[in-house]
């Protein structure tokens, strides 16, 4: 009992004053604590060797990037300068696969893509990682990569060490010893856990297992439903109501909700527009100006009867509540900040005035009622904008409870399936709020180290996690890969005093600009250069449209 005590001691105490000489001999870090392939070398009694440890927090595209970049860049030209340079690169993530979710969109509406294209969608992590550590010359200790599946649970950066809770392949913590939280030490530390979406659908919000029960879930729900609700006119909800347009056309109700005036925030209206109208001839119908607030399901189901929704408004909300989708907002209330869409059924088209675009009005017909019941009701004073829609609702075939949507002014409509796509949450929960900007993304200094609580300057962050980013592989793979690669080069092997260095100088971070390709089923789609001239349709089915880039998945996330 007391060598068990003695060796879990050993294994949580961190030794702030321990130290290891870098390639720079008068460059000090802490030592990383043995791993378990070490402690087995010691207890056979080999040496354990000593190590530059870098530890990378998170398991999509930007840590893979990371751990490509060590291996590249920072090993081969660290052995330059000394010989006996390794490294140790340990990744901390909660999932085992990588997932190509810039084809999400297409998986829900084709769900044999994941039969047939498997080998495009999803990418063992520790694989993709382990096939870039460089092999070292015979009889010299190699350079290590561990993979441990866990969450990240805090940072201590005073004393280089952070805390995680191990987890299974469900994304739950493990029973036995893994229950409880454990430790390790990093010479730097590179911060790339990114952002979590609405639906584990649309990105990897905790295991792989999770995103593919999503998937299954919504492709589905989507295949049974008879009205289908869109919550977010982003970019990831125009794409899937596209996408369900193309393939259910007007057999379905289909409604997109956009809690501002218009879909594509970040495009010009005028092409934001003909993402509308483009829609609408796919039998997809969308309402602006609606923020919805939550949804939760029915307490019964409403089977073989006919009912108008303005009805609902009168229902007591059911104790089965749902998690209203999530918001893009840190640190506020989640459901002031939701935003959701809607269409009049496919027999009543969607009018937008040719005159004025800055109000939308939704009137309902009803024999019960002549008071207008819609989500923008409340902004209809100051719009120029109509659309008249009949919302009752459609008999549901299906014994499963539908989903009631509540909107701002306390307009309810219900559903058979609804699938929130509004804003990212970032995943950086484990970091105190000083660190963190207002929506909660991690505030950095132009060379994309940490800007507070990094008193050693060896905490940095990469990937979406970034304040003030772009958010997009396009920026991950050009300027912010350039300037994370500048200022790893430049404090791993620059000088010891941090004082610039010719031989590896430093690059200020700015935001790459975006070309946006936004598909509209496969027939076409809207576009925007950087410059903000509109791309052709047939230019976007070609570029993503056709294939959601599948084809190139491997490029990102495996070479």
């Amino acid at each position: 009992m007391s060598s068990f005590v003695s060796s879990i001691s050993s294994t949580c105490s961190t030794k702030s004053n321990s130290s290891h000489t870098s390639i720079d001999s008068h460059r000090t870090t802490p030592t990383p604590p043995p791993s378990s392939d070490e402690q087995k070398e010691a207890h056979h009694g080999q040496r354990p060797k000593t190590y530059f440890h870098f530890v990378v927090a998170g398991g999509s595209y930007a840590a893979i990037n990371t751990v490509k970049m060590i291996c590249k860049n920072i090993i081969p030209q660290g052995i330059v300068k000394n010989p006996g340079f390794r490294v140790k690169i340990t990744v901390i993530a909660p999932n085992k696969e990588a997932y190509w979710n810039v084809a999400a969109v297409r998986l829900i509406a084709e769900p044999e893509l994941l039969k047939t294209h498997a080998e495009h969608i999803f990418f063992p992590l520790e694989k993709s990682m382990r096939q870039h550590l460089p092999s070292t010359p015979p009889n010299t200790p190699d350079h290590i990569l561990e993979f441990i599946q866990a969450k990240v649970m805090s940072v201590d950066s005073h004393a280089n060490v952070l805390t995680y809770l191990k987890l299974n392949d469900s994304g739950t913590s493990n029973n036995g010893n893994d229950f409880f939280c454990h430790t390790v030490s990093y010479d730097k530390l590179i911060l790339a856990t990114g952002a979590s979406s609405s639906s584990p659908a649309f990105k990897l919000n905790g295991s792989s297992e999770l995103t593919k029960a999503a998937l299954r879930e919504l492709q589905q729900s989507t295949k049974n439903a008879s009205s289908i609700c869109i919550v977010g006119a982003g970019g990831v909800g125009v794409e899937l109501a596209g996408e369900l347009g193309y393939k259910y056309g007007f057999q379905k109700k289909i409604l997109l909700y956009s809690a501002f005036d218009g879909t594509l925030e970040r495009l010009k209206h005028r092409i934001a527009d003909e993402a509308i109208h483009k829609l609408k001839n796919l039998g997809v119908e969308t309402v602006t100006n609606a923020r919805a607030i939550s949804a939760y399901k029915e307490k019964k189901p409403i089977v073989g009867t006919r009912i108008n929704t303005t009805s609902l408004a009168s229902q007591p909300e059911s104790d089965e509540a749902l998690q209203p989708p999530l918001s893009p907002t840190f640190g506020e209330d989640l459901e002031s900040r939701h935003t959701r869409f809607s269409l009049p059924a496919p027999k009543k088209p969607f009018l937008r005035s040719k005159f004025s675009h800055d109000n939308l009005s939704l009137r309902t017909m009803s024999t019960n009622t002549t008071t207008p019941s819609s989500p923008l009701r409340n902004n209809s004073a100051s719009s120029g904008r109509s659309v008249t829609s009949d919302s009752s609702s459609v008999i549901s075939a299906s014994s499963n409870p539908r989903t009631v949507v509540a909107f701002e002014n306390g307009y309810k409509e219900s559903f058979d399936c609804y699938i929130p796509t509004t804003g990212n949450i970032p995943n950086s929960s484990y970091l105190p709020h000083s660190c963190l900007d207002n929506n909660g993304y991690v505030i950095t200094d132009p060379y994309l180290r940490m800007a507070h609580n990094n008193p050693h300057r060896n905490i940095y962050v990469y990937g979406d996690l970034v304040s003030g980013g772009s958010q997009t592989i396009a920026d991950l793979s050009d300027n912010q890969k350039q300037t994370f690669r500048a200022t790893l080069l430049h404090d791993v092997l620059g000088p010891a005093d941090d004082s610039e260095s010719r031989e590896y100088p430093l690059r200020r971070y700015k935001p790459s600009s975006i070309t946006y390709y936004i598909p509209i089923s496969r027939k076409g789609g809207v576009g925007q250069t950087i410059h903000g001239f509109q791309i052709p349709g047939f230019v976007v089915s070609l570029v993503k449209g056709k294939h959601f880039r599948l084809n190139e998945s491997k490029n990102f996330l495996l070479k």
